[in-house]
């Protein structure tokens, strides 16, 4: 082949006694939730893949009350709300915790308490800080619950009792340990499905996942004690879950494919003017809502505010009342998605006119500019996905640098950082996205340590360009059955991607280039009589090289097109 962009892998088989085991499913299926670890040749169970295919409220979620320290949580919340002691919701500013401290702030007030919010700035100290503590003092906060952050603020809880405070931390991070042991912030309650002792089956919430747990329990509980039956109004909650759930790009799989399921059915039909009017400015297809819509749209609109300004915008928008009062905010978020995205792209020009072939000398990436702080983790998340090693972008030009870190899952980068902590002042986050700030002294040496690291436990093959291929197919299966069979396992996402077929030796028959400055690829394959539609994001300049007439490999990914019914989203061409 004279262009293969990429290696293909393409997945074995499925033994032939699978098919049997899963009567009912459709081959291509079955082949499909092998590939996934969901068929392993035994017997399965109908009930294990009917709550895989079709996740439910009542069977697809969690009992809250296994996360460790749940109980002294609720027990006191709900005695806080009794003696109408004001609450202090601490948020973070991204996405995940706007929506978290939403989840629980209406929730709150839904049980009748008088629920403070707090939402620090991007350019604040990272986790609970002593100036968010004392604004929540001064508002007569007793009770002061974390969203999304605090599990290494440790100095916060003693803090906080200064101030007459008790603290219930809820944070999905990546918990510190000591040899071989959690250290825990010492609050009241710290609610974390990845502590060492927690047995919730569910590890990979995100945090607004976390405070819909937090909610869920708080219903459920008053509900015991009082009779009063709102346990429903959680369900109401599931469009926010599911927008802070994508936008962390925490796995997709348990219980937050569950989340995710319901929670867009229930974003399709949502009651809040803000969601409404956001996804209007943003083009949103309501009627096809998908992750990629809400992952592509509504969450980088809702992430600008921080980036670019102040996260009070976004947090105003999801608390408007309605369309007139939310509609400048949604125009607003849109501009500064619009400069977020100028900026990222300058940022990443920058970054290969200075770095260029020394990018990919080591397995790790360390870049440093003079960019702003809020698209430091977007240029980590590009240059990883293009370079397929972890990337640390870092904002100089001060004493104390600032960074973001984007890793495939080869490398767990907040373990790494864990291992430079002694160049570090700050470090926290999951095991591909992290943040970090350190004294311009130690760049050097944090950079040398980070390379060491990547260098000594990435194995080469990890760094090849490959793409898994579920199945290889002829073009005359590539219609509505296949599209069905592939959107059973949606929601797709981190850790149950969408289904990618290939196609060998398909004729070409027709290559142009579209939209602005002919960027993009349009397609025709297969036979005259029955052509194939397919697009190539970003892959327009191959226009000129593509032999027409000739047959060329294709792997791709479906859409449904509500124009011509089908489309093909290629994600590799060759010939």
């Amino acid at each position: 082949m004279a262009h293969p962009s990429r290696k293909w892998q393409v997945l074995p088989a499925a033994p032939t006694s699978l098919f049997a085991a899963v009567p009912g499913v459709p081959p291509i299926l079955a082949q499909l939730l092998y590939n996934r670890g969901l068929l392993d040749g035994a017997p399965a169970s109908p009930d294990a893949l009917d709550r895989f295919l079709n996740p439910r409220w009542a069977t697809g979620l969690h009992d809250p009350f296994l996360l460790k320290d749940m109980d002294r949580a609720v027990e006191r919340t709900l005695a806080a709300i009794e003696r109408r002691e004001p609450i202090g919701i601490f948020g973070h500013y991204d996405a995940d915790g706007i929506t978290a401290m939403v989840v629980l702030t209406e929730t709150l007030t839904r049980l009748g308490a008088h629920a403070v919010p707090y939402l620090p700035r991007r350019a604040d100290d990272y986790g609970v800080h002593q100036t968010g503590i004392g604004e929540l003092a001064a508002q007569g906060v007793r009770l002061l619950v974390t969203v999304d952050c605090g599990i290494r603020s440790f100095g916060a809880p003693e803090t906080a009792a200064q101030a007459g405070m008790d603290v219930i931390v809820t944070d999905h991070h990546t918990v510190l340990r000591r040899d071989g042991r959690d250290r825990l912030p010492p609050a009241l309650a710290v609610v974390n499905p990845l502590r060492a002792d927690c047995p919730y089956p569910c590890k990979s919430l995100a945090g607004v996942g976390l405070a819909f747990k937090l909610a869920q329990a708080l219903l459920r509980a008053h509900a015991d004690r009082t009779g009063n039956g709102e346990t429903h109004f959680a369900k109401w909650l599931l469009d926010l879950v599911c927008i802070g759930t994508i936008a962390d790009v925490v796995d997709i799989t348990g219980e937050n494919r569950t989340l995710v399921r319901l929670g867009l059915e229930i974003l399709r039909q949502t009651k809040r003017p803000g969601l409404k009017t956001l996804m209007g400015v943003a083009g949103t297809n309501v009627g096809s809502l998908s992750v990629g819509a809400v992952g592509f749209q509504i969450a980088p609109r809702i992430n600008a505010a921080a980036r670019m300004e102040s996260p009070e915008t976004s947090l105003a928008l999801l608390r408007a009342r309605d369309r007139a009062e939310a509609e400048p905010f949604a125009r607003e978020l849109d501009q500064l998605n619009r400069q977020r995205q100028r900026l990222t792209e300058e940022a990443m020009q920058d970054v290969l006119e200075r770095y260029g072939d020394r990018l990919t000398e080591r397995k790790a990436i360390v870049a440093t500019g003079r960019w702003p702080g809020g698209i430091l983790g977007l240029v980590a998340g590009k240059l990883c996905e293009e370079h397929r090693r972890p990337a640390a972008v870092i904002e100089v030009g001060r004493d104390e640098l600032h960074g973001s870190a984007r890793s495939p899952a080869s490398f767990h980068i907040a373990n790494a950082l864990a291992q430079c902590e002694d160049l570090l002042s700050r470090y926290g986050g999951h095991a591909q996205a992290a943040g970090f700030s350190l004294p311009a002294a130690n760049l050097e040496a944090f950079t040398e340590r980070l390379t060491e690291l990547a260098d000594a436990h990435i194995p080469e093959a990890d760094l090849e360009p490959v793409i898994s291929v579920d199945a290889l197919v002829e073009p005359a299966q590539v219609g509505a059955d296949l599209l069905s069979n592939a959107r059973a396992l949606e929601p797709c996402g981190p850790g149950n991607p969408a289904p990618v077929f290939g196609m060998r030796r398909v004729p070409l028959l027709q290559a142009q280039a579209m939209g602005p400055r002919g960027a993009h690829l349009r397609l025709r394959l297969g036979a005259p009589d029955r052509p194939l539609k397919a697009v190539f994001w970003r892959m327009g300049a191959l226009v000129e090289q593509l032999p027409a007439g000739a047959p060329v490999d294709v792997a791709f990914s479906l859409e449904k097109d509500p124009y011509s019914g089908l489309s093909l989203n290629l994600v590799d061409i060759g010939w």
